[in-house]
C-alpha cells in the first residue's frame, strides 16, 4: 500500500469584505498552518479573485491561494495571462481551479451572458485547459476550436512555477470529473446529499463519494497515484454532541438522517479529538487528504485546532 498523502487545509476567504479583514485572515490562515486560501469567482461574492489573492500574498510568505475560476465568463487567453501574473508576484503559491460554471444563471441576470448547455461549457473548458499549455510553454502559440482561436501569441509572463501551476478541478457529472482525471492534479468529486441510481436507490453521500473516486480511479489510469484529491467541506460543527449537532442538519442539503449527516463526506462533527480521528479515517478509506473549509471565517477559525495537528501529517 503507498504512503498516504500529507494532510492539507485550505480555508474560504469569500465571505470577508473589507481590505483590513482579508489582509488579517491570510495572515491568519498561515500562522494557523493552513495551506491555501480559496475564494471563488461569483458576481454575489465581496471580492475579485485576481487583485484580492495578489494582495494577500503580499503579507504572507508561505500561504497557497487555491481559486475556482468560472471559464463561462472569462476568455482563457486573458485569464491565463492574469493567473501567470498572480503567480509570478505570488513567488510561485497559485492552485489554478477553474469550472465550466457552477451558477450558470447568474451569467444570464448580472451580465446578460447566456447560459450555455453543459456540453458547451465543458467544452469552452476542455479547449480553455489546451489554451493554458500552450500560452504558459515556450514560444509562440496558435490554437483553432470550435469556441477559441489564437493566432500566434507568445503568452507573458510564464509561471513561476514550471511547467505550470498545479490545476484543480472537479464537479459531480462523470465528464467533468474525467477531465479532471486525466488533466488536473487536484480532483474535487462534489457530492450529493441524495442520489438516486438508475434502478431507484437512494445511496448515502458516502456511497456517491466512493462511485466517484471509482469514475477517476478508472479515468486516470497511470496517473490516478500522482493525484491529491480534494474535498469542500459545506458543514461543520466543533460540539461535545455530535448526535444533536448532526440531528438539526438534516435536510435536503446535508443528508436525510443522523447516520447520513455524520458519515457525509463534507460534513465535519464532534469534538477536535473525533474529528481529527474522522479525518484520518478519511484518508485511510477515501484517499482523501485536501480539504477546504467553505461557509465562512466562524469555521475556518473553529477548525484552526483541527489544522494545527493534521496539517503535515
Amino acid at each position: 500500500m503507498t504512503h498516504p498523502r500529507k494532510f492539507r487545509f485550505g480555508g474560504s476567504a469569500s465571505t470577508v469584505n473589507s481590505r483590513t479583514e482579508w489582509l488579517s485572515l491570510a495572515r491568519q490562515l498561515e500562522d494557523w498552518g493552513y495551506s491555501a486560501m480559496s475564494v471563488g469567482d461569483h458576481f454575489f461574492l465581496p471580492f475579485a479573485p485576481i487583485p484580492a489573492l495578489t494582495a494577500a500574498a503580499m503579507v504572507t510568505s508561505k500561504l497557497r491561494f487555491s481559486t475556482m475560476f468560472d471559464n463561462n465568463v472569462r476568455h482563457p487567453s486573458v485569464l491565463a495571462k492574469e493567473l501567470a501574473t498572480l503567480d509570478v508576484m505570488s513567488g510561485g503559491r497559485l492552485e489554478v481551479g477553474i469550472g465550466s460554471a457552477s451558477v450558470p444563471s447568474e451569467h444570464a441576470r448580472f451580465a446578460g451572458i447566456p447560459a450555455a448547455s453543459i456540453d458547451t461549457r465543458l467544452q469552452r473548458l476542455e479547449e480553455a485547459l489546451e489554451i493554458f499549455e500552450g500560452l504558459w510553454g515556450e514560444g509562440p502559440f496558435s490554437f483553432s476550436g470550435v469556441h477559441y482561436a489564437i493566432d500566434g501569441l507568445d503568452g507573458t509572463p510564464k509561471p513561476a512555477q514550471r511547467p505550470r501551476p498545479p490545476l484543480r478541478l472537479g464537479g459531480q457529472r462523470r465528464r467533468i470529473l474525467s477531465l479532471a482525471a486525466r488533466k488536473a492534479d487536484i480532483v474535487n468529486p462534489l457530492v450529493p446529499a441524495r442520489e438516486v441510481e438508475e434502478d431507484g436507490r437512494v445511496i448515502s453521500p458516502e456511497a456517491a463519494l466512493v462511485k466517484r473516486l471509482a469514475w477517476i480511479r478508472e479515468d486516470a489510469g497511470d496517473r490516478f497515484g500522482d493525484l491529491e484529491i480534494e474535498l469542500l467541506i459545506w458543514a461543520s460543527v466543533v460540539t461535545d454532541d455530535a448526535h444533536s449537532a448532526a440531528e438539526a442538519m438534516i435536510g435536503p442539503q446535508i443528508g436525510s438522517s443522523v447516520e447520513d449527516v455524520l458519515s457525509n463526506p463534507q460534513v465535519l462533527i464532534g469534538s477536535i479529538d473525533q474529528i481529527v480521528q474522522t479525518l484520518q479515517e478519511r484518508r485511510e478509506r477515501f484517499g482523501v487528504s485536501y480539504y477546504t473549509i467553505v461557509g465562512g471565517l466562524d469555521r475556518v477559525t473553529a477548525l484552526a485546532p483541527v489544522v494545527a495537528r493534521l496539517s503535515g501529517t
